[in-house]
């Protein structure tokens, strides 16, 4: 019941309505493997996070997941979850999803758990009644299958190590299905040397062996998606749990400082999110839509697909490497598959621009628009402090330097040249000088700079009053 009151001024008044006690749930999710029927098999990736979510039967989101979160223990094939009764009450739930602590009413419930390397087949329902605790329900979920992804690197389409002008490189490893869905996903700093030998936590072992002349290969390994690809990340593997307490992850997981960014925000992206339409991602609406939950590899057939980014300078600049062989593989529930391809190192194209001054100097020119047309692709970069380049596939290219917008040579009169790159090769040394053209910038028509000023004005304006209105939550 809502029940309402009236007041006037110089008075005082009561009300008083009754709160009534919700549902309580009980679940175990178990490891099982494949098998008919299935037997029981110790967690795979302990101590990773294991969470169970609650939704009503119109797919709602109403309790679990964060706040009675769980891991996957060593020796051990169940987790149980007891006393799930709602949302509980907590700054972040609410600045994260708008959860108020809220209990459940009567109704049909949906329970799927989400942990690395496992996935679930069917949907466990479930009815509670108010004010009352249902019997323990139990959740089977499968182990997943793993890819191992053997990556071999190629300068001038021969072995070679990772160039050594940068330390390290972030690789992208994807799986996709046949429907052209993301199902699994890896993030991996790769040094460009390695003088012992790395594992990836939570998975031991000699993945790769030490490399000290420089790195020519590495091992990936997919499992779905881990804490390091999805919003349920934490400081733990590659990044900074582990250096903060190194030899015990599970401590790294309950660190000050992720606790800090749990809190905080809710959520931690160390690097990066895998954002995808598909029946692993978040609910549509969520903050993060689209945002992949820790699942495991289901059997079926899968697309390899792999990325190298690198910061080099300002901007960030990426797609230094290309991978040119479709690679697929077909894994089986449990199953494990090796996959084995290269990646050649493209060709760099670089060079710096110069423009003039009001002195007639010439000086560095940035923020003119690099383009750099082929028989089979644009590629568009921009020049930063006169500097600019772009990593492209062996071609004959027409590389223009121009100020866009406005184009049309206002400003400067554009240039441009042919440029012929072979694999691996560095053409720099392409400079452009551009000469003023006498072509006046176009202004800002005076009507449209007096309505943006309005909306910008408005905007002002309804912000601050939102502010004003708005509790503060962060107290």
């Amino acid at each position: 019941e809502f029940p309402m009151h009236t007041i006037q001024y110089c008075t005082n008044g009561s009300l008083s309505f009754h709160l009534i006690k919700g549902a309580r749930l009980e679940a175990t999710v178990f490891s099982r493997d494949c098998e008919d029927p299935s037997q029981p098999v110790d967690w795979v990736h302990p101590p990773a996070q294991l969470r169970l979510y609650v939704f009503d039967e119109f797919g709602k989101w109403v309790a679990g997941g964060y706040y009675d979160r769980k891991r996957q223990r060593e020796g051990t094939d169940f987790v149980t979850f007891s006393g799930i009764t709602g949302f509980e009450h907590s700054s972040s739930d609410w600045l994260r999803d708008k959860a108020p602590p809220k209990g459940l009413p009567t109704g049909l419930y949906v329970l799927r758990a989400y942990t690395v390397g496992y996935f679930q087949t069917q949907d466990v329902e479930v009815w509670a009644q108010k004010g009352t605790s249902t019997g323990d329900i139990p959740v089977y979920l499968l182990v997943g299958a793993e890819i191992d992804v053997v990556i071999d690197f190629k300068t001038e389409l021969l072995p070679a190590p990772l160039p050594d002008d940068v330390w390290s490189y972030q690789f992208r490893i994807e799986a996709y299905d046949e429907d052209g869905e993301m199902v699994a996903a890896n993030i991996t700093g790769v040094p460009q040397f390695s003088t012992g030998t790395v594992s990836q936590w939570p998975w031991p072992g000699p993945l790769n062996p030490a490399q000290p002349q420089g790195v020519e290969s590495w091992v990936f390994q997919l499992f779905g998606f881990g804490e390091f690809t999805s919003p349920e990340n934490q400081l733990v593997g590659p990044n900074l749990g582990v250096w903060l307490n190194p030899g015990d992850p599970e401590a790294a997981m309950d660190s000050a400082l992720s606790s800090w960014y749990k809190k905080r925000f809710g959520y931690y992206f160390p690097c990066d999110v895998y954002k995808a339409k598909g029946k692993y991602e978040f609910g549509e609406g969520d903050r993060y839509a689209g945002s992949k939950r820790s699942y495991g590899i289901p059997p079926g057939t899968y697309t390899i697909v792999a990325q190298v980014w690198h910061p080099e300078g300002v901007p960030f600049v990426g797609g230094r490497y290309v991978q040119l062989s479709t690679v697929t593989t077909t894994v089986t529930c449990k199953g494990r598959s090796t996959v084995v391809f290269e990646m050649d190192l493209l060709s760099r194209i670089a060079g710096f621009t110069y423009t003039r001054n009001y002195m007639g100097d010439f000086r560095a020119g940035s923020w003119l628009t690099n383009t750099l047309e082929g028989a089979s692709a644009t590629f568009t970069t921009y020049s930063y402090d006169g500097i600019y380049w772009q990593y492209v596939q062996p071609e004959t290219y027409v590389n223009t330097l121009a100020l866009v917008p406005p184009g049309n040579d206002a400003g400067y009169q554009s240039q441009s040249r042919n440029v012929v790159t072979t694999w691996g090769s560095d053409t720099s040394g392409q400079d452009f000088y551009l000469e003023e053209s006498g072509v006046p910038i176009p202004e800002f028509p005076l009507g449209a700079l007096l309505t943006s000023i309005s909306a910008i004005g408005a905007a002002i304006i309804l912000l601050r009053r939102r502010v004003q209105q708005a509790p503060n939550l962060m107290q």
